[in-house]
Order: structure tokens, then C-alpha cells, then sequence
């Protein structure tokens, strides 16, 4: 089953470890990068879909003691949905094919890596979040309409913790939102599967990943209160 790459997509989730050691021997991404891609925007469009921009909007604008000139809501909210839509489907590009290419570093502590094992790995260990974009389809198709505040919180499946502190501050929000099930589960098969393909130690592999991680979240966290600095949020 992990020889090929349609039973990759089971095989990560059931075998992580033999499907890894078969795509340091044969690697393949394609599919699995498909399957991400199409899944993932597919259901954030699909949300998007459900929610009141304008409303988000001005409710937003509110908090922040800023007025709106009339009708200024709705065409922030059709450049908002609209943006919304190109920028969720850029980030994925890039998440999708940076990593990979920062993750060669681990050739300098003796890895035998190359771009399209190390694309791969990235690919295939990304397969939980698109489990949890399927798991939240039943949740937007039972709701008439969706806060724009969840779908930035990322709060459909209330997998992260950020549903426990729904008035926290951006910066707390993005630290949140990240210590998610799915996200962790993601971060833990790239570790497993760099160790593996990259043939490093577990806690070189460790090391590397976590340490990527917790970057991204770091400047996460640094544009978020930037744009609360901005706008005299907290």
C-alpha cells in the first residue's frame, strides 16, 4: 500500500513509518499535494461562501471606535472576500513548497536530502490538516451563516484552543489558534517523516521542524500586533 501514491494518502495516517522509509526509497508528492490543495481551498471557499463580510466588517470597525463612510462596508466586504480567497490560496502555495526548501538545512548535520524527498515529506505530513478541512464540511453545511470572526479563528471544528479564550487579543489568538490537533498532528509526522527520509536523528529532526515551527508562529505573532499597534487595537 505505501509503494504507491494513492495508498500513501492512507498509509501516512496508519503507517507513517513504512510509508516514509518507502518515499525515501521512491518519492512522490503529486497527489498528495492535489488532495491538500483542492480539499483545503475547497472548503475555505466554501465557508467564505456563508459569511457576512460586511457585518464582520462593521463589527470589527466597531471594536476598534473607526466609522465607516456609507456603503464603505460592502465594498470592503467584496475586496475582502475576494482578497481573502487569493491570499488563502497563495499561503498554501507557499507553505506548501518553502518548508521543503528550508528544510534541506538539515543536510549540514548529515541529512541525505533533496528537494523532492524533502517536498514529499512536507506534502504527505500535511494530510491531517486536510482531514480536518473534510471534518469541518458537515459544520458548514449545517450553518445558514458563518461569523467572519470563526473563519479567521479558525474555530469551525474547535480543534484549537482558541475556543476557550474567544475575546483574546491577536497576538494571544495566533498562539491559539496554532496549538491545534491536527496542526500538531501534521507537525509530529514531519518530524517522523524527516527523520526517516532525511536520516537524521529523531532529535535533529525534532529540533529542525520545531524550531521552523515555532518561527512561522513567531512571526505570526509579530504581524498581529503590528496590525493591532496600527490600529490602536490591544
Amino acid at each position: 500500500m505505501e509503494d504507491t501514491s494513492l495508498g500513501r494518502l492512507l498509509g501516512v495516517f496508519v503507517a507513517p513509518g513504512r510509508t516514509f522509509r518507502s518515499i525515501a526509497e521512491r518519492p512522490t508528492w503529486l497527489l498528495a499535494w492535489l488532495v491538500f490543495y483542492v480539499v483545503c481551498c475547497g472548503t475555505i471557499s466554501l465557508a467564505f461562501q456563508k459569511v457576512d463580510f460586511a457585518a464582520g466588517i462593521r463589527e470589527q470597525m466597531a471594536e476598534q471606535h473607526v466609522q465607516m463612510p456609507a456603503g464603505g462596508e460592502e465594498r470592503a466586504a467584496r475586496f475582502g472576500k475576494t482578497f481573502g480567497l487569493v491570499a488563502v490560496a497563495f499561503t498554501l502555495l507557499l507553505v506548501t513548497f518553502i518548508p521543503p526548501a528550508i528544510l534541506l538545512v538539515l543536510n549540514l548535520f548529515g541529512g541525505e536530502l533533496d528537494y523532492r524527498r524533502s517536498l514529499a515529506v512536507s506534502v504527505h505530513s500535511s494530510l491531517p490538516r486536510a482531514l480536518a478541512a473534510l471534518l469541518s464540511l458537515p459544520v458548514i453545511l449545517s450553518r445558514g451563516q458563518i461569523p467572519l470572526k470563526e473563519v479567521q479563528g479558525g474555530g469551525l471544528l474547535l480543534s484549537n484552543l482558541s475556543a476557550l479564550a474567544p475575546d483574546a487579543g491577536p497576538a494571544l489568538r495566533v498562539l491559539l489558534v496554532n496549538l491545534d490537533l491536527f496542526a500538531l498532528w501534521s507537525l509530529v509526522l514531519s518530524v517522523v517523516g524527516y527523520h526517516l527520509v532525511a536520516k537524521v536523528s529523531k532529535t535533529t529532526a525534532t529540533a529542525v521542524v520545531v524550531g521552523l515551527w515555532l518561527l512561522g508562529i513567531g512571526i505570526q505573532v509579530g504581524f498581529a500586533l503590528l496590525g493591532s499597534h496600527f490600529r490602536g487595537g490591544r
